[in-house]
């Protein structure tokens, strides 16, 4: 079984708390427990501004608007996304499918625990505001991900890498959205179903190209 660290519990409202020096964090911690609550159609920056504790003009000296927000929200999960991918092998150095496993794993917990920050998240090409940047970011974890896919020596010298990182994402991506769209209930019906299902993607994919 593979360990996984859990994600931060975003219903903890005493530690969105502002300090001074940290109104962005604070802001986004805000942003993200208001998205999983009320839907990113009710997320507001001044609704963001009075969960954090701040004045309702302060939201503004780090974003212009709330696309803005919500964008800053989805990079951070991007960006946390590929520094564990660049993890990974540190975790798992023994095993590529474990490693490929682990950041499968991740997604699906943050769809299972975080379903709206999830969906918004992986249906990004819906959000034409936001689609450039997400897209780059998204780009990154895709090449982070090619990166230890090629440098593993489990995989035969001819692995199209690249292609794989790409079917690896388009699984995970499809999956989460299976159950943030809340399609196929009946399929998936416990994070533990949901991080099988990865698994076995992950594990289909890198098999006809390993040693």
């Amino acid at each position: 079984m593979l360990a996984l660290p859990t994600l931060q519990n975003l219903s903890h409202l005493q530690e969105m708390s502002y300090h001074h020096g940290n109104l962005r964090d604070a802001l986004i911690m805000a942003a993200e427990n208001l998205l999983e609550t009320r839907g990113a159609f009710e997320l507001s920056l001044r609704g963001t501004a009075q969960l954090a504790g701040v004045s309702h003009n302060a939201p503004y000296r780090h974003f212009k608007s709330k696309s803005a927000l919500i964008d800053e929200l989805l990079q951070k999960t991007l960006r946390d996304l590929a520094e564990r991918i660049l993890a990974a092998p540190l975790l798992y150095p023994v095993s590529l499918t474990m490693q490929v496993q682990h950041v499968g794993r991740w997604l699906m917990q943050m769809a299972w625990r975080s379903p709206k920050r999830a969906h918004l998240l992986f249906s990004y090409q819906n959000h034409d505001e936001i689609a450039p940047p997400l897209a780059a970011a998204f780009e990154v974890a895709r090449q982070n991900l090619a990166l230890i896919l090629g440098e593993s020596h489990e995989l035969r010298s001819d692995a199209p890498v690249d292609t794989l990182a790409f079917q690896l994402m388009a699984n995970w991506r499809g999956l989460a959205l299976t159950h943030t769209s809340r399609l196929h209930q009946t399929q998936i019906s416990s994070e533990e179903n949901m991080f099988e299902m990865a698994d076995s993607f992950a594990e289909n994919i890198l098999k006809s190209f390993m040693h």
